[in-house]
């Protein structure tokens, strides 16, 4: 690759999702496998400022705040002109143009309706890198961290993450209170989750072998738990489950409205269940028929699922499941 000597500086404008964010590691290792002398510099919106710090892919991290005003604004895009060779922009903006970088990604793209968010990523920096890999250990905790958690003395476990900021794409709590029973019966669960989330997991966490982390976690460290101790997640549509795909950790995924095509795992053991339904996936914010019906799945589907995943039996399972709802 006749320009890869030349790109000694890197810039990269994260998405500000912290889902669509983990979406892109695949394509930052790639880069960083390609380019493993090279700075690479994170634009981040607050949000995914930990995360990307704990990213030892990445140089340095520059915060944007959207709520900044206009003369602010020009002042951070001022101070990054001219100083980087590559400049990719995965959020389609005209960061590009304005920092002046000699190489960039597209501004005009175009891909398959199924095509995943993570190949979407990969696809913008396809023609910079010259397919080297990486492994998958990007986060990493400091060593006082990491030895706060090894005191915790966790056991390996089916972690848990069905709490949802939107009603629609969260697993119903009576469903998720009788799938977490029967895994406890035989497996311990490790349940994750923001501090918010605590009120709707209610009495799941104070059930026998079910560990509490939810409120306890940052990404980072949900990156290391999972590493270190995850046997297989069950989750909703959320940051997590994209953080056991981007590990390859066996994945049971619930989904409703949102599209699996898209934003499902892909790790190589996984299995997507939803409910046989004409809306979905109707990739709304909002339910036209206000209510979460698409997300009320057997929860006995997801305790065969995670069993048949984790006894090996489905070794490549990428087939979606569904289920009528009569």
């Amino acid at each position: 690759m006749r320009r890869k000597k030349h790109i000694r500086s890197i810039l990269v404008n994260f998405p500000t999702n912290l889902g669509d964010v983990i979406l892109t590691f695949p394509a930052v290792d790639a880069l960083r496998a390609s380019y493993f002398q090279s700075r690479i510099t994170a634009i981040s919106s607050p949000q995914s400022k930990t995360l990307l710090l704990a990213n030892r892919r990445i140089t340095e991290v520059a915060v944007f705040k959207k709520q900044w005003r206009l003369k602010q604004k020009k002042k951070f895009a001022c101070e990054l002109r001219g100083r980087y060779d590559l400049v990719v922009d995965f959020k389609n903006s005209l960061l590009p143009f304005v920092t002046g970088g000699r190489h960039h990604t597209p501004f005009i793209r175009k891909f398959p309706s199924d095509m995943h968010q993570k190949d979407r990523y990969l696809s913008l920096i396809r023609r910079f890198c010259d397919g080297g890999d990486a492994d998958q250990n990007s986060i990493e905790l400091s060593p006082v961290q990491q030895q706060q958690w090894e005191n915790f003395s966790l056991p390996r476990a089916i972690f848990v993450s069905c709490a949802s900021r939107s009603p629609f794409k969260r697993y119903p709590y009576r469903e998720c209170a009788q799938a977490v029973k029967k895994i406890a019966e035989r497996y311990p669960v490790a349940v994750v989750g923001e501090e918010r989330d605590r009120d709707y997991y209610g009495d799941i966490l104070s059930r026998p072998n079910v560990y509490d982390l939810v409120g306890k976690t940052s990404l980072p460290e949900v990156f290391f738990l999972m590493k270190r101790y995850c046997d297989l997640l069950v989750s909703v549509d959320s940051a997590i489950l994209h953080i056991a795909s981007y590990l390859n950790l066996p994945v049971v995924a619930l989904f409703g409205p949102t599209d699996p095509r898209r934003y499902g795992p892909f790790s190589r053991r996984h299995r997507v269940l939803r409910r046989d339904m004409a809306c979905a996936a109707c990739r709304r914010l909002t339910c036209e028929k206000q209510n979460d019906s698409c997300m009320h799945i057997d929860p006995q589907s997801v305790v065969d699922a995670a069993e048949e995943i984790r006894k090996g039996h489905d070794a490549q399972a990428t087939e979606e499941n569904t289920f009528d709802p009569n």
